[in-house]
């Protein structure tokens, strides 16, 4: 059997929209150790760990790793990065008003976080104890973000892509979802005027539905299409979920089948490929019951079944075959040609 080629391949599209990271920060080292080449010879326009930026006072400072043992890892860089258009020209160009036609030197990032740290402190924002400027050049090794860095290297990955207006959250938001923020340059408007995407999906029946955290999502009040929508269109993170969980082929079979062109399709209700365990994972992290799946790795000895903790999802637990996991962990390095996801 075949997997279904081109659009006819697609059965669903989740988009996650994140906010306020860069590309370097989030992936720029994520093919550093290959030289920035990616598995299959593409070049990558990541980091070659020689990139800086001045301080106030000129001197360099060099971009860095941030690993699992840097301090406050997950609160990096420490403070709110200036992020309006004015800050972003800063950022870019060295100055809040460049001349027309300036070339963009990217030398401004150092001296602009030092703005912004002052700027978080004067409103009474939060700002980690020894935050610095030199802070805003670390980037996260892959190791840092796992999910994120499978997910990147199991599919495709824009290394330059870059955002529709270089400013706040809501502009490009809108552009996201309307292809335009009607000129509008920071997050005070909150409410466009034009058609988004959800209400021409809509016009031709194509369903869809936007999930907030733990609360209803704004975008529902971006748009006329969205504001007049059903509810049944608007949902929490917890109502995802549970829609993931009934329909297990919509967060597996297809992505998973799909995740690297040198997949041996097995078959109608399972895939095998090197990103599939760290994807699975994700498919654990987001919701699925651990009883609804089993994860199997097929090497030239048994079939051995793993099942995943959803709540430890870098957690592997061998259920059958009285193998200790040392010595299974060994046998999928000496062994496992592929691993392979199934379904009850």
């Amino acid at each position: 059997m075949t997997a279904p080629v081109g659009l006819a391949g697609i059965e669903h599209i989740v988009v996650l929209m994140l906010e306020n990271r860069s590309f370097d920060h989030m992936l720029g080292y994520l093919y550093s150790e290959n030289g920035n080449v990616s598995p299959r010879g593409d070049a990558f326009d990541g980091l070659s760990g020689r990139e800086s930026c001045p301080d106030a006072t000129g001197n360099p400072v060099s971009v860095y790793r941030i690993t699992p043992d840097t301090p406050h890892t997950y609160l990096m860089p420490g403070a709110d990065p200036g992020e309006g258009f004015a800050a972003t020209n800063a950022q870019l160009f060295g100055a809040e008003t460049p001349a027309p036609g300036a070339k963009e030197t990217n030398q401004g990032f150092v001296r602009n976080y030092a703005k912004a740290i002052a700027a978080n402190r004067a409103k009474h924002w939060y700002v980690v104890p020894g935050t610095t400027p030199e802070m805003i050049m670390g980037c996260y090794a892959p190791e840092t973000l796992p999910v994120l860095s499978a997910l990147a290297r199991g599919y495709a990955v824009c290394d330059h892509w870059f955002c529709s207006a270089p400013t706040m959250t809501m502009p490009n938001r809108a552009f996201a979802c309307a292809g335009t923020s009607q000129g509008h340059l920071d997050d005070h408007t909150k409410i466009f005027t034009v058609p988004s995407i959800f209400g021409s999906m809509s016009d031709h029946s194509v369903p869809w539905k936007i999930y907030g955290y733990d609360k209803s999502p704004l975008t529902r009040l971006d748009f006329p299409d969205t504001t007049g929508a059903a509810s049944t269109h608007f949902g929490l993170f917890t109502d995802f979920r549970a829609d993931a969980a009934v329909n297990t082929v919509f967060l597996c079979r297809r992505a998973l089948v799909r995740c690297n062109r040198l997949c041996q399709f097995i078959g109608a209700d399972s895939a095998c490929c090197d990103g599939c365990l760290h994807l699975w994972k994700f498919g654990c992290a987001i919701g699925l019951r651990r009883e609804d799946v089993r994860l199997h790795v097929r090497g030239r000895a048994d079939l051995h079944h793993l099942r995943i903790d959803r709540h430890r999802c870098e957690h592997m637990e061998l259920v059958s075959h009285g193998n200790s996991l040392r010595r299974f962990e060994r046998q999928i390095q000496r062994e496992a040609h592929c691993y392979v996801i199934s379904y009850r």
